[in-house]
């Protein structure tokens, strides 16, 4: 019987340490088996006032909650630790960018995660002067944002060093809305972009030097580029629905996998540019500066993007063409439309219905 009730009230303990607050009248700090829980806004005594200020006092495995009920919150906040940033509810605690800067102040990013294996969700990001939220780290998760109005990117990845490649990152279940680029991703691999509506950027989604990811189950809509990539190679595409973009896919010098995704009423589908002997040269290249060791060991110089099983505005019954360009040798980065289309690739399996 003692057995029984102890392991009860054990059970009853861990799971009131493990319980997330639900009102805005939390103690500033509470301490669980899992680390501290500090809180921003509310009514709480000993809450914070600002993020950055709970973030400076947070150490690894803390989580910051913040309340939405002092929404707005007016600053630009960098994370260092390993933490959990979590707010109240995605569409009302809002972090606001606009009115940051001015005459002798720079511009600045809403959020810069430094540190490895964050996690963040439910915030809404708007009007960044620069960027939502810069990732300069690795295996960290981000879910639930909103992210509108950014002056560059919803969200930018990268180490900041072009020999340096950011690993494991997670971004799923976010909107992106009237930025430059909703997603832009430099030197990444094993990149996980899932479940997010972008609609309405410039590009939709950037990636640059990005390998071995997953893009899958995103919406992506009313873009001028919805899918832009340079360099690319052995990255899955599947289960997006790619519609109403000028371009859906706009591949450059890339060798990826897209397979069952709904491509709809773009303006133009797909636009390719390949370009061998430039290729060649610069993965030869690389042989001379060590610096850029990523781009020989995971950049392919030959070879084309695959494509099967994709629906195409409409059921098929023969082999889909994907009309782009080849070139010799290639300098800039321009858009392929602008050069005269000289090669057919194929879906050779098209859907007959959409995913």
């Amino acid at each position: 019987m003692k057995k029984g009730f102890l392991a009860f009230s054990a059970c009853i303990l861990v799971t009131f340490c493990m319980v997330a607050p639900v009102s805005g009248t939390s103690v500033g700090a509470a301490q669980s088996r899992l680390g501290t829980w500090l809180y921003v806004g509310g009514s709480g005594p000993g809450n914070y006032t600002t993020i950055q200020d709970a973030l400076n006092a947070s150490v690894d495995g803390d989580t910051v909650y913040v309340y939405d009920d002092s929404s707005p919150y007016r600053e630009s906040i960098t994370i260092t630790h390993t933490i959990s940033l979590i707010g109240e509810d995605m569409q009302t605690t809002v972090i606001n960018g606009s009115g940051l800067s001015g005459p002798y102040v720079w511009p600045n990013d809403l959020v810069t995660i430094r540190a490895d294996n964050v996690v963040m969700h439910d915030f809404t990001l708007i009007d960044s002067e620069l960027t939502g939220l810069v990732i300069r780290s690795n295996n960290n998760t981000i879910s639930q944002l909103v992210i509108e109005n950014s002056g560059t990117h919803g969200i930018f990845m990268s180490s900041g060093s072009d020999s340096i490649v950011l690993q494991g990152n997670i971004i799923k279940g976010c909107t992106f809305s009237n930025n430059n680029n909703g997603i832009y991703a430099f030197i990444a691999i094993g990149t996980t972009i899932k479940g997010n509506i972008v609609q309405g950027n410039y590009n939709g989604l950037l990636l640059f030097d990005v390998f071995q990811s997953n893009i899958s189950s995103n919406t992506i809509s009313a873009n001028t580029n919805g899918i832009s990539t340079f360099y690319c190679c052995n990255n899955l595409f599947s289960k997006n629905t790619i519609t109403g973009n000028t371009i859906g896919m706009n591949i450059q010098f890339s060798k990826d996998s897209v397979r069952q995704n709904n491509f709809l009423s773009n303006g133009q589908h797909v636009s390719f540019l390949t370009a061998p002997v430039f290729e060649i040269i610069a993965k030869i290249s690389v042989l001379r500066n060590q610096s850029w060791a990523y781009f020989f060991h995971d950049f392919q110089a030959l070879g084309n993007t695959r494509w099967l099983g994709n629906y195409w505005d409409k059921p098929r019954l023969l082999p889909y063409p994907i009309v782009g360009v080849q070139g010799i040798l290639y300098l800039g980065l321009v858009d392929a439309g602008e050069f005269i289309p000289n090669r057919v690739t194929f879906d050779w399996l098209p859907a007959l219905h959409p995913y």
